[in-house]
C-alpha cells in the first residue's frame, strides 16, 4: 500500500509525464493536435515538388518554424557540384545538374542563373545534368549559383511540361542554397535561348533578367505560343547571334527583333559576324555577362499589366491565385491611384490579391473593377496555409509581411 505523499507523487510523475507527451507532440506538429510532424525533408519535398497540397501539418506551422524548416534544409547541404532526379506536372522524371561557388555562407545571398540546353528534339531527359558547365567561365570572377534543368522531345522548354521544370528547379535551388531573389537569371543556348523567350513571355516575374544565345524567339508563334511584346517588356532581354548561324539568319533574327523594339521592348543585342551556331565564342561574352549579373535584378514590385497565354504556368507578383472562366488564357492589369486600386481582367472569374507590407494601410482598400464597378473590400491577414502556397509560386521559400484580397468578379 502506498502512503498519502507516495500516491501524490505517482500522480504528479503519471502527469508530468503525460505533460511532457503533449509538449513535445505540440512542438513537432507546430502547437497543433495531431498531424504529421513537420520535418525539413517533408518541406523540402512538398516546396521543390511540381504540384500538390501542402501537407496538413505545414499548413499550422508558425511562421519561425516554415523559417526553421528552410535554415535546416540549407544547413544539410554543402559546397560542390552534383545532379538530382526530379519529376515534373506530368510525370516525368528529368535530371537538373547544378554548380555552387567553392565556398559560401548561408547568412549571405548569391546569383543564381538557370542554363538551358539546346537540342531539346532528342528522347532524353538527362541533357542538363552537366549542361550548366557551358557558363561555368563565369565563376572565375564572381560567386554564383548555377543549375540546368533537362528537357526533350516530349517537354521542349516551350512547352508546359518544360516551363515548369524550369520552375522547379528555381524552387529546388532556392530552398538547398542562399539564392538572391531579386539575382536570379535564365539564360539558353539554341533551342535554350529560344526557351528564354517562351519564359519572358510567361513566367518573367522570379527572373531579374533573360541571356538568349543563338536562338530565335520568333519561332514561338510556329510552336503554338502567343506572343505578348506586353509581357516580354517587363525584363530586361540580352539577346546574342552569330552571322554565320545556318539555323537562324541573322537577318531574320534582326526583324524579329525591329518588330518587339518597335512595340517598345527594350532589347540589347550583339552580333559575331564571323561566329557560326552554338556558343563557341563564350570566352569573349565573359565580361558582359558578368556585368549582366551585377547590374542587373529584379525590380520592385509595383502596377501589375500582364497576359497569361493558354495554359502554360504563370507568376504574377502580387497574385496569390486565380479562378479562371471558361478560356485558358487571362489578362490583368492592376494599378494605384490614391487610396483606390483598379483591376482590369478578362478571361477570370476571382482572384486572391497580395499585397506585400501594406499592413501600415489603416483602412480598407477601394477596388474599382472593370469600370464598372467601386467597393470596399477588408483585408485579411493570411492564414499560413495561403502564405506558404505563395511562397512556392514566388519560388523563393521566404514569407512576407502583407495582406490579402479575396475578388470576386
Amino acid at each position: 500500500m502506498f502512503t498519502s505523499d507516495a500516491r501524490r507523487q505517482l500522480w504528479v510523475k503519471v502527469l508530468w509525464n503525460i505533460l511532457s507527451i503533449v509538449l513535445l507532440s505540440g512542438i513537432l506538429t507546430c502547437g497543433k493536435k495531431a498531424g504529421e510532424p513537420v520535418t525539413a525533408s517533408l518541406f523540402e519535398q512538398w516546396f521543390v515538388s511540381a504540384g500538390g497540397e501542402p501537407p496538413a501539418a505545414l499548413k499550422r506551422a508558425r511562421r519561425t518554424a516554415v523559417d526553421s524548416l528552410r535554415d535546416a534544409v540549407r544547413r544539410s547541404r554543402s559546397a560542390g557540384n552534383g545532379s538530382v532526379i526530379l519529376t515534373d506536372t506530368f510525370g516525368v522524371s528529368y535530371t537538373t545538374g547544378f554548380g555552387t561557388p567553392m565556398h559560401y555562407r548561408n547568412d549571405s545571398v548569391y546569383p543564381l542563373i538557370i542554363y538551358l540546353h539546346g537540342g531539346t528534339g532528342a528522347a532524353r531527359n538527362d541533357k542538363g545534368e552537366h549542361a550548366w558547365e557551358m557558363l561555368g567561365m563565369l565563376s572565375d570572377s564572381m560567386d554564383l549559383f548555377f543549375a540546368s534543368p533537362s528537357a526533350g522531345r516530349s517537354a521542349p522548354w516551350w512547352s508546359p511540361a518544360g516551363l515548369s521544370r524550369i520552375l522547379q528547379t528555381l524552387r529546388y535551388m532556392s530552398l538547398r542554397y542562399p539564392v538572391n531573389p531579386a539575382k536570379i537569371f535564365l539564360a539558353g543556348v539554341s533551342d535554350g535561348a529560344t526557351g528564354c523567350w517562351a519564359a519572358a513571355n510567361t513566367i518573367a516575374a522570379p527572373f531579374a533578367g533573360f541571356i538568349s544565345i543563338s536562338g530565335y524567339g520568333g519561332m514561338l508563334p510556329q510552336l503554338g505560343m502567343e506572343l505578348h511584346p506586353g509581357n516580354l517588356m517587363q525584363r530586361p532581354i540580352y539577346n546574342v547571334n552569330a552571322g554565320r548561324d545556318r539555323l537562324y539568319p541573322l537577318a531574320s533574327v534582326n526583324s524579329f527583333l525591329d518588330y518587339l523594339e518597335q512595340r517598345g521592348v527594350g532589347i540589347r543585342r550583339r552580333e559575331y559576324p564571323d561566329e557560326e551556331h552554338g556558343f563557341d565564342y563564350r570566352d569573349r561574352e565573359r565580361g558582359m555577362l558578368c556585368s549582366l549579373v551585377r547590374t542587373w535584378s529584379l525590380p520592385a514590385a509595383g502596377p501589375v499589366n500582364w497576359y497569361a497565354p493558354g495554359t502554360y504556368p504563370f507568376s504574377i507578383t502580387g497574385v496569390a491565385a486565380v479562378e479562371r472562366s471558361a478560356t485558358d488564357s487571362f489578362s490583368l492589369r492592376v494599378y494605384h491611384r490614391n487610396d483606390t486600386i483598379f483591376l482590369e481582367t478578362g478571361g477570370l472569374t476571382g482572384l486572391q490579391m497580395y499585397f506585400e507590407d501594406d499592413r501600415s494601410h489603416e483602412a480598407d482598400r477601394v477596388f474599382s473593377i472593370n469600370g464598372i464597378c467601386s467597393r470596399r473590400l477588408k483585408k485579411k491577414t493570411p492564414e499560413m496555409g495561403a502564405l506558404i502556397e505563395y511562397m512556392k509560386q514566388r519560388c523563393c521559400p521566404i514569407i512576407t509581411d502583407g495582406v490579402v484580397y479575396t475578388i470576386s468578379l
